[in-house]
């Protein structure tokens, strides 16, 4: 995240909904499992702008 670079990690929807009401953070990760990974990647491939975004907010979170 440091490097800018997007992270595409499994978030368990429990987890994932604990991170953004209980403590109020947005975790700027890609969430998948074995079975779409292939689809999170082919649209990150494919949307420059998305991933310019998860950029800038991942180098953001990991410099807190």
């Amino acid at each position: 995240m440091a490097l800018g670079i997007p992270v595409i990690i499994y978030i368990n929807p429990d987890v994932e909904t604990y991170i953004k009401e209980e403590l109020d953070r947005d975790i700027p990760v890609v969430s998948a499992i074995l079975h779409t990974i292939y689809e999170v990647l082919k649209g990150l491939v494919s949307n420059h702008q998305k991933r310019q975004e998860l950029q800038k907010r991942a180098r953001k979170y990991a410099e807190k």
